[in-house]
């Protein structure tokens, strides 16, 4: 899915302070909102009982109001979502060292699935994937889906270049579109198709006038990354889809805490067979950067950026995605995917204003980014379409309570 880092390149000077900021602001603000919701702003003893009162009627209350509206809901869900995935890529290019790629989508896994699995626990109790009503295959297509999205984005990142590899991203809305017509999903309509078009060239031109070098050295044919990148953006529309039929009968939480426990045994497998093997690990950590070492690495400076990436990027923006996506048409919910490049513009004009020279490999305004104009009106020509009748709107986690 978006959200894809493209920065396991080397490392930049200074850039892992400035990531640590960034990230333990981002979790440290949040963290201290708990905080003071938890305690009343006073000792947490004495104000728990009366502010969990206040925290239950305020969730009701919140509740009720995004029951009446469930289409705005999970639009602002959808734009969530990507700004986590936007923030990280910045996160990412800022302090990420040379870590071993799918190393580090390993631990992401990993660390997502125990926060998924524990909240969806708590909220909804347990709920397991049956073989009888095909949740179990679902799971594991949603679970592969994941893994095809970011393992070949990965080997095809290291193949080709960050420009070739933004360039693809945006068709990811418009292979979601076409799976669902094919599958009579949906129905095209001529509003949508000029909005994910608008949203493409304007994502297209922002990513195009961005020139990055990367994949040097390597003398593989052309055709090669291009068919991983391919499959690469396959996979988000096959999570989407599959999803939202699991989200039917199931709640959204779960369906998302089981495609990251699959997705998560999966790329265990995968890094013990790379790092076993000298080729494929070269090929994750191609020289003369290969700062990998056995492939098993992980710097100290790097864990800032990995935590943000387990929590925001992983957990929280995915759960946000597969709720919005059951109340939204797929091709809606794919085709917010196109705000990522603006998130990551913003954040990274911030940075630039905010820091000296080289602003840690960062760029400022430029005219690449007129594009998000395009991606904005885009996204307004088909999130402000008509509802269809048999909109998934009417579904909702009560559904999937057991």
């Amino acid at each position: 899915m978006g959200g894809h880092d493209s920065s396991y390149g080397p490392p930049n000077t200074g850039g892992c302070s400035a990531a640590h900021s960034t990230a333990v602001f981002t979790m440290g603000f949040g963290a201290g909102m708990l905080f003071l919701l938890v305690t009343g702003g006073g000792g947490p003893l004495g104000a728990l009982p009366a502010v969990r009162e206040k925290l239950s009627a305020a969730a009701e209350a919140f509740q009720a109001r995004v029951a009446r509206n469930l289409v705005l809901w999970a639009s602002v869900a959808q734009v969530m979502a990507n700004t986590c995935f936007g923030v990280g890529s910045v996160i990412g290019k800022m302090g990420l060292p040379n870590v071993n790629p799918v190393l580090f989508a390993m631990y992401r896994e990993i660390g997502a699935s125990v926060l998924l699995v524990g909240a969806a626990w708590k909220m909804y109790g347990l709920q397991l994937p049956s073989k009888s009503d095909g949740s179990l295959k679902l799971a594991v297509v949603c679970g592969a889906a994941v893994v095809l999205g970011q393992f070949l984005f990965l080997v095809g990142l290291k193949l080709s270049s960050a420009v070739t590899a933004s360039v693809w991203q945006p068709s990811q809305p418009i292979f979601t579109l076409m799976l669902a017509i094919m599958l009579g999903r949906e129905k095209g309509t001529a509003r949508k198709a000029a909005g994910m078009t608008l949203a493409f060239l304007g994502c297209f031109f922002m990513v195009e006038e961005t020139k990055s070098a990367g994949g040097a050295g390597h003398t593989v044919p052309a055709w090669v990354p291009n068919l991983l990148f391919f499959g690469n953006c396959l996979g988000t529309p096959v999570y989407v889809l599959t999803a939202k039929t699991l989200t039917t009968r199931y709640a959204s939480l779960w369906v998302t805490a089981w495609a990251y426990v699959v997705a998560a045994v999966m790329l265990i497998v995968l890094t013990v067979v790379i790092n076993s093997t000298p080729a494929l690990l070269r090929l994750m950590c191609p020289p003369p950067d290969e700062e990998c070492g056995s492939g098993w690495d992980v710097p100290t400076d790097a864990l800032w950026a990995l935590l943000y990436w387990i929590f925001f990027v992983s957990a929280v923006a995915y759960a946000l995605i597969t709720w919005g996506n059951q109340h939204l048409e797929s091709s809606v919910t794919s085709s917010f995917f196109a705000l990522q490049p603006v998130a990551a513009a913003i954040v990274s004009f911030a940075v630039v204003a905010t820091t000296p020279p080289p602003h840690h490999g960062l760029s400022g305004p430029g005219i690449q980014h007129l594009g998000a104009i395009g991606v904005l009106g885009g996204l307004y020509l088909i999130v402000s379409g008509p509802t269809p009748k048999n909109s998934p709107t009417a579904v909702t986690d009560a559904v999937s309570r057991p």
